[in-house]
This record gives structure tokens, sequence and C-alpha cells, in this order.
């Protein structure tokens, strides 16, 4: 029998992750390098949380996060309560069939406050010109 679905918050060790849970149902979609989630367009976590198509989101599961491009069902190929993953995003996160995501937004770099800055006219110096080493690590999740 399948486990409930819970919409508390998932935290996991390397980043607290706000979110909805969702099952896993493995699919076999192959993006190549690409991490990819499938979600229904009816689902309760793209309703509450506001996202559509092509919408970069965090994905949490146990200790570890990836960055997903979302797309979204309108078949009965997910019942509700499930999403699924491409091949390389089941890989990035050692997701089994069954397991239970968290999805949320995706927080944004750190860098873009001074990008901000220089289009309202604000003057940059070297160091802000540098992404800063927390948005290397954040970068790395979208490969």
């Amino acid at each position: 029998m399948a486990r409930p679905i819970d919409s508390q918050s998932h935290r996991s060790d390397d980043a607290t992750v706000h979110g909805n849970l969702l099952r896993l149902r493995r699919l076999g979609i192959e993006t190549l390098q690409e991490s990819v989630v499938y979600m229904r367009k009816d689902c309760h976590v793209c309703r509450s949380e506001g996202l559509t198509a092509h919408a970069r989101v965090r994905i949490g599961l146990g200790d570890k996060s990836i960055i997903a491009t979302l797309n979204q069902v309108t078949s009965d190929l997910l019942s509700p309560g499930e999403a699924s993953l491409s091949e390389v995003a089941w890989r990035r996160l050692a997701a089994v069939d069954g397991d239970e995501i968290a999805v949320s937004h995706t927080e944004p770099l750190a860098s873009m406050s001074r990008v901000r800055a220089k289009i309202y006219g604000d003057r940059l110096d070297r160091d802000q010109l540098i992404p800063s080493p927390a948005d290397y690590d954040r970068w790395a999740h979208c490969l």
C-alpha cells in the first residue's frame, strides 16, 4: 500500500526545503543531462506554490537537493499526489520508486542584488563583479 502524502515542511541536512511532499513514480523519461520534474497541472503543490510549466524548482530528498525544470502533465499518467523525475534527476537524488520529495521555489542567488543595483545605476567594485561562493554551489545544482 502506498505511503500517505504529508503536506508538512521537509528538512534536509544540507538545506531546508519548505514545500509539499509528493510520492515519486518512475516513468523512465530520458532527458540527457537535464533534471526535470513531472507533476500534474492540477497538483496541490502547483496550486499552493503557484508553479507553472518550465519553472525552476528545488527538489529535496533526505540530505540531497537539486534544481529541476517543471513539466506539467494534463493526463492520468500520474495520479494525484505523485510526481516523476527525468532519469538523470533520479540518479542525482539517488531516489527510488515510492520516495517522497519536497518541492519548493528556488531561492534567488545572492549576486542578483548586485545585478539589480547595477540596473538602477549603482557602481560596482571589482569584488562585487565576482559571484559569491554560495552562488557557485547553487549553480552546481542546475547542471
